[in-house]
């Protein structure tokens, strides 16, 4: 299976539409947050849908359970925002820097 390639633009364009498909017109926290649940103000079921979104769209694979769990997975549960949400999906969508 491959992975498609996303620039920067594209992942923000299409995460600002999943996030207005999940969440509607909602008020983000923009600084201070805790966790990317914290900073969407959602609930922790919307959270996990909000997750599948972003597999289902970018191609993404999250762990279904502790035995799955990897790197991507660690990010995830790290993120406190937006703008690294969107740095975690570019890094495991775009091909990696040549060297």
């Amino acid at each position: 299976m491959t992975t498609r390639v996303w620039d920067q633009e594209e992942i923000n364009t299409e995460l600002a539409n999943i996030l207005d498909e999940q969440f509607g017109a909602r008020s983000f926290v923009m600084t201070g947050a805790k966790s990317l649940q914290d900073a969407l103000a959602c609930t922790s079921l919307e959270i996990v849908s909000f997750q599948m979104a972003i597999e289902d769209r970018f191609g993404l694979k999250f762990a279904t359970g502790l035995v799955d769990r990897g790197a991507i997975d660690a990010e995830w549960d790290a993120l406190t925002g937006i703008a690294e949400l969107s740095l975690l999906i570019a890094k495991y969508t775009l091909p990696p820097e040549p060297k």
